[in-house]
């Protein structure tokens, strides 16, 4: 009973905290504001059909701002949403049976709370859903169907939820994204004749999605390659890797994979690549710290994502 309390307050600070944190970054360094208050303005002024119909958001995630908005201002309604966010995930993340202090630290610094809960809503409510399929004990494929079928509503990186059923499936995923990306441009002149892709595949389509203050596209890009690392070394390892650990390593993996399929739109890959490193957290902090060459390879390139990530948010903050 006392360690139950215990373990309870701690969670309460450390929310109340991040919840400090949060408010801080929102009123001052929020890079999504505007859209979502536009999508507000939107839902106070039309009806739901028109709505649906001028954003491009997945509908779950409109019709559920849509009627939250008429019961809530604008800034309440950012808050409710993004600190609830923060408060599920600061309990699945202490799920996590080792180090879920190191676990939440890395959430932080891994800048999931700046970037998303602070101003990317859709993103936030997504790795809810990501984050709670990793740390689920559930081995049940109807389980990550209702799961990827329902997030994906939300937004569309949840798909990065079948994945993580099992080996089989992270594969199955995987190599039609490779085989895609190596011959792109003969499926493309293929299809042509059948579906009108010139639109999607002009050279000007991915400057046209580029958000600026994204990670840039490209094959080059360190923090992918960071990442996929890490997937490598993990793969080196992977019999000695928990249930957690896999689902950790199967996250990062197929965000790779969709990193290099959408590459093309530098909006899109830039969030996969985004949202798959939370499968960093489960792979280093579900087991002990381990000194064997592969994982100190693996901590030194998640040092890397760390300072890489730090050094995006404080350029952002200097940017204004």
């Amino acid at each position: 009973m006392i360690k139950y309390l215990y373990n309870n307050l701690v969670k309460f600070f450390i929310f109340v905290v991040l919840n400090v944190l949060l408010l801080y970054i929102i009123f001052n360094y929020s890079r999504d504001l505007e859209s979502y208050k536009i999508l507000h303005v939107h839902a106070l002024k039309y009806n739901l059909n028109y709505v649906l119909n001028s954003f491009y958001y997945e509908p779950l995630f409109v019709i559920t701002y849509y009627y939250l908005s008429n019961i809530f201002n604008f800034y309440d309604l950012f808050i409710i949403i993004s600190s609830l966010c923060l408060f599920i995930k600061i309990n699945l993340l202490v799920k996590i049976d080792k180090n879920h202090y190191l676990s939440i630290f890395l959430y932080v610094f891994l800048q999931f709370l700046a970037f998303h809960e602070a101003s990317q809503l859709r993103t936030a409510i997504a790795t809810c859903f990501i984050l709670y399929a990793i740390v689920s004990e559930n081995k049940n494929l109807l389980f990550y169907l209702a799961l990827t079928l329902v997030g994906v509503l939300f937004h569309k990186v949840c798909i990065i939820i079948l994945a993580l059923y099992s080996l089989r499936f992270l594969i199955l995923m995987i190599i039609p994204a490779i085989i895609f990306y190596l011959f792109q441009d003969f499926i493309i002149v293929s299809l042509q004749g059948i579906i009108d892709l010139s639109a999607y595949h002009s050279p000007d389509y991915g400057k046209e999605k580029f958000n600026a203050i994204l990670a840039s596209a490209s094959i080059t890009n360190s923090f992918f390659w960071s990442l996929l690392l890490i997937s490598f070394f993990s793969f080196l390892d992977f019999k000695n890797l928990n249930f957690f650990q896999r689902k950790g390593l199967y996250t990062i993996t197929i965000g790779c994979a969709l990193y290099l399929l959408f590459i093309d739109s530098a909006n899109i890959a830039s969030r996969f690549i985004e949202v798959c490193m939370i499968g960093v957290i489960p792979l280093v902090c579900s087991k002990e710290i381990s000194f064997n060459l592969k994982w100190i390879a693996t901590y030194f390139l998640v040092g890397y994502v760390v300072v890489y990530q730090t050094t995006n948010m404080s350029l952002s903050i200097l940017i204004g």
